[in-house]
């Protein structure tokens, strides 16, 4: 790996990482989208690999950060990902009231008694799943170190053991068919422990180009696979399902990262952009749910009589809501922490 290699894995927020986290959001976007239309909506499914992408990610950033302090480090990723979803819901409810002949408290309990609070909010369990991810990341750690050694990569003692643990879980999976924050949390896990090997697959040319060509070949063939639904099984139809579309997503993020990497793709032109979508990819996904489906007076799909001009004013609009949130949090979030950290040193002294 050459220097200048080394400088750009060390920085915190990475120009390609954040390109593959703009492109996540995108394919969730398209995937909600997909969902709440019935346009092509039996082949909607595949497009769930976006949000493997957006955790595999997260996991690749998130082990190349140092936790000096637990408690810290808990308290710091808990505000950062609840304030956004406080602000998101509290706007919401407070223009979903105005629109509402039943108010704000009218409205809430009328969603809670038809379900339409989990309807419309569906999509947050991703907050808690992300959420798990942090919370059992110091032992992702401590696994990674038992597993992976900086200058080899996988330690050749313990790699049966880790394929063994691998394939056993893979296997509960597919049998128990098991889905959602299980698979996001195995592909935060991924994107960890890649992030772990990923300075000896730089510097191994040879290396380099068989995981590139593997992933985009696994990638390929899986996707296809998910989205003509060539299944083994049908009563293990959904299991598998989740489970394929984990290596999809897997797959397609290594395969980026790699291969923007190999094209050198690091334009300081768009930098500042990147940099901007970073840090509202996640207000976006917290907001565009809301116009999609649900209940309420926000719901845009069959607001005109073309669907393409409903998915614009959806983007639109969930956009404005991002960016909103996005500001508020980014003023809030330093705020909180600060008061936690005044709770925190009354409490010492």
């Amino acid at each position: 790996m050459t220097k200048e290699n080394v400088s750009y894995l060390q920085k915190e927020k990475m120009t390609n990482v954040s390109l593959i986290r703009f492109i996540s959001t995108i394919l969730i976007f398209v995937f909600h989208v997909l969902f709440a239309t019935t346009l092509i909506a039996h082949q909607y499914f595949p497009f769930r690999f976006a949000v493997q992408i957006f955790l595999f990610i997260s996991g690749f950033l998130y082990a190349g950060k140092i936790i000096k302090d637990l408690k810290s480090f808990y308290s710091r990723n808990f505000v950062k990902i609840l304030v956004p979803v406080l602000i998101m819901i509290f706007i919401y409810f407070s223009i979903f009231g105005v629109l509402s002949a039943c108010g704000v408290v009218g409205s809430l309990r009328q969603m809670l008694e038809n379900g339409g609070l989990f309807t419309t909010l569906g999509h947050l369990w991703f907050v808690f799943a992300i959420l798990l991810c942090y919370l059992l990341t110091p032992m992702i750690e401590y696994c990674a170190r038992f597993f992976v050694d900086k200058e080899q990569g996988l330690k050749k003692n313990k790699a049966v053991l880790f394929l063994v643990l691998l394939c056993a879980f893979s296997i509960i999976n597919i049998v128990l068919g098991f889905f959602g924050a299980q698979m996001v949390l195995l592909a935060y896990i991924a994107g960890y422990f890649f992030r772990k090997i990923y300075p000896k697959i730089l510097n191994n040319k040879k290396l380099f180009i068989f995981i590139s060509l593997l992933c985009f070949l696994i990638f390929s063939a899986l996707f296809y696979v998910v989205s003509n639904h060539i299944l083994l099984s049908e009563e293990l139809r959904f299991g598998i399902k989740e489970f394929l579309v984990f290596f999809v997503g897997v797959s397609f993020s290594v395969f980026l990262l790699l291969a923007l990497e190999f094209l050198n793709n690091r334009p300081t032109k768009i930098e500042r952009f990147l940099n901007h979508t970073d840090y509202y990819s996640y207000p976006f996904y917290l907001c565009h749910h809301v116009f999609l489906v649900g209940q309420g007076g926000l719901i845009m799909i069959g607001l005109t009589k073309w669907l393409w001009v409903d998915i614009f004013l959806v983007f639109l609009a969930s956009l404005v809501f991002s960016i909103i949130v996005g500001m508020l949090s980014k003023k809030l979030v330093p705020h909180v922490n600060k008061i936690g950290k005044f709770l925190k040193s009354n409490k010492n002294n």
